[in-house]
């Protein structure tokens, strides 16, 4: 189950994630960079979570990110 928990429009979005005994907590911002760009910044945090996450799975996770939010133009 995915809750948003904060929503400011073009500007921000927080949500809770809750899946099974997991529970995951995120955050994306954007913020204006330049004449014609964007700074897109996200952050994750898995209280509880002993293993770091496979930098292979994160890439993919950002590129895959990448290309939807560029698929919008």
């Amino acid at each position: 189950m995915m809750e948003c928990v904060e929503f400011e429009p073009a500007r921000a979005i927080g949500w809770l994630i809750h899946d099974g005994p997991v529970e995951m907590h995120g955050r994306m911002t954007v913020e204006p960079e330049g004449q014609d760009g964007s700074a897109l910044t996200i952050s994750v945090d898995i209280p509880g979570m002993v293993n770091p996450l496979d930098p292979l799975v994160v890439a993919e996770s950002l590129r895959r990110i990448k290309e939807l939010i560029e698929s919008e133009r």
